[in-house]
């Protein structure tokens, strides 16, 4: 946390989460059999008053970024997502992204819509792999429906890839 940067989750929940249950995938346990949820968030509270006063600020997005073969340029298109993962254009004004958090979201003429999508599955999240992965509309513009692929859970864990499904929404 010296830095500034939560990389797994952006929000408190999220750092309540994997304090409770940890990332077991990544070598930290879960706390949730030996922390009240109370003291779960006492500890995300000190976290969060002492990152203002410790560590370097997150950094400005760069205007670009060099791969091995590209330099490529950065332009912000819509901000306020958390963790977007996919991203389908259904026609030439609205796009559908997934956040990994579970969400399904909408941006319309270059604006993301206040709220979500309603109906999507619901999904884990945080660890590894786990959450919201992909959105498809097939057959844009005619049908009026599409898929999203999430990772379901096994007693609150991720399951590998192949655990995923389908949900016509």
């Amino acid at each position: 946390m010296v830095d500034g940067i939560w990389k797994y989750g952006d929000g408190r929940d999220d750092r309540i989460r994997n304090i409770k249950n940890g990332l077991t995938d990544l070598g930290m346990p879960g706390f949730g059999d030996s922390l009240t949820d109370d003291q779960i968030k006492a500890i995300v509270t000190f976290m969060e008053r002492t990152k203002k006063t410790m560590g370097q600020p997150k950094p400005s997005p760069s205007d670009s970024i060099q791969t091995l073969d590209y330099e490529v340029d950065i332009d912000i298109w819509v901000e306020g997502l958390k963790t977007p993962w996919a991203i389908d254009f259904i026609d030439a004004h609205t796009a559908l992204i997934t956040e990994r958090v579970g969400a399904l979201r909408m941006v319309k003429n270059g604006g993301l819509l206040a709220d979500p999508i309603a109906g999507t599955p619901k999904v884990l999240h945080g660890a590894s792999e786990c959450g919201l992965m992909d959105n498809d509309s097939p057959s844009y513009p005619a049908p009026r429906y599409g898929y999203q692929m999430g990772i379901r859970t096994a007693k609150g864990h991720c399951l590998p890839p192949r655990g995923g499904g389908a949900a016509r929404a």
